[in-house]
């Protein structure tokens, strides 16, 4: 939990502040009444967040995209240089 007054980088990220806590509204005796209302804004925040397999998943997608763009980029200059050069062969030397 990022301390009071310490700044935050990430915009999706928000600071729980506005249910209040037993120690800042005077306190209900630690008996947890708010501790409902405190769980449900925690949930509430952290559905939105990637899991570990979800972003081992991304890697994955990413990697395999990786490899494609890089397959189709060797054969695009392989097949470009192929033509250029009968291009100059058959200009040249026919």
């Amino acid at each position: 939990m990022v301390e009071k007054g310490a700044s935050m980088t990430d915009d999706n990220v928000h600071e729980l502040h506005s249910v209040p806590t037993a120690q800042s509204s005077g306190g209900d005796g630690g008996n947890g009444k708010d501790t409902h209302a405190r769980i449900s804004v925690i949930e509430s925040e952290l559905k939105h967040l990637a899991t570990k397999a979800d972003i081992e998943e991304v890697k994955t997608l990413i990697a395999n995209k990786e490899s494609t763009m890089l397959r189709w980029l060797v054969g695009t200059l392989i097949t470009a240089s192929v033509g250029l050069s009968i291009a100059v062969i058959r200009t040249f030397v026919i």
